[in-house]
C-alpha cells in the first residue's frame, strides 16, 4: 500500500516537472522573440538615424547574434532539453521547492514523504514508515500539482508580441 502511494506521489512530481519545463520552453520562445524583435528594431533605428560606420555596424550585428544565441540557449533550448530528459531535470527536492511556490502548504509534506522513503533503506520499522507515507499521500491526494502551471499566463506575452508585430507592420506600411 505505502509503495503505491509513494509511486503516485512520484508520478505527480514527474508530471508537474514535465509540464513546468514545457511551459518554460514555450514562454521562452515568446520572450526570446519579443527581446529579439525589440533589439532588432533598436539596431535598425540606430542605423537609420545615425548612419553608423561599417565597423560599428559590424560590432552591432555580431552583438545581436551573440545576444540571440545566449537568449535562445537559456530560455528555449535548456528548458526543452530538460523537458525531453536529455539534460538532467534536477533532483526531486528542487522540483518540490518549485511546487511549494504554487502550494506553500504542501512543500513540507512532500519533503517528509521523500525523507520517509529514504528511511526505508535504513533500519527503521518498515510498517511504520509505510503507514506514515500512506497518511501523507492521502493528505496530498487533494492537490493536482500539474494544474499549478497555467498556460493562460502565456496569453499576455502573446498579446505583447502580436501588438508589437502589428505596430511595426503599420509603421512599415506608413513609411512605404
Amino acid at each position: 500500500m505505502g509503495n503505491e502511494d509513494f509511486n503516485k506521489i512520484l508520478y505527480n512530481i514527474e508530471k508537474f516537472r514535465s509540464k513546468y519545463y514545457l511551459f518554460k520552453g514555450i514562454r521562452g520562445i515568446l520572450i526570446v522573440l519579443l527581446a529579439l524583435f525589440f533589439s532588432y528594431i533598436s539596431v535598425i533605428s540606430l542605423e537609420y538615424f545615425f548612419y553608423l560606420s561599417t565597423a560599428i555596424r559590424t560590432v552591432m550585428f555580431h552583438s545581436f547574434l551573440v545576444f540571440a544565441l545566449i537568449l535562445s540557449v537559456l530560455y528555449i533550448f535548456l528548458p526543452f532539453l530538460k523537458f525531453s530528459g536529455i539534460i538532467k531535470k534536477g533532483n526531486k527536492s528542487i522540483v518540490i521547492e518549485l511546487m511549494g511556490d504554487f502550494f506553500p502548504e504542501v512543500e513540507d509534506k512532500l519533503i517528509n514523504v521523500l525523507e520517509l522513503n529514504e528511511m526505508k533503506e535504513e533500519n527503521y520499522s518498515f510498517s511504520i514508515i509505510q503507514a506514515a507515507i500512506a497518511q501523507k499521500s492521502k493528505e496530498l491526494s487533494v492537490f493536482n500539482f500539474s494544474e499549478a502551471i497555467n498556460p493562460g499566463n502565456l496569453k499576455k506575452l502573446g498579446i505583447y508580441f502580436t501588438v508589437s508585430v502589428f505596430v511595426s507592420l503599420l509603421i512599415l506600411l506608413i513609411n512605404s
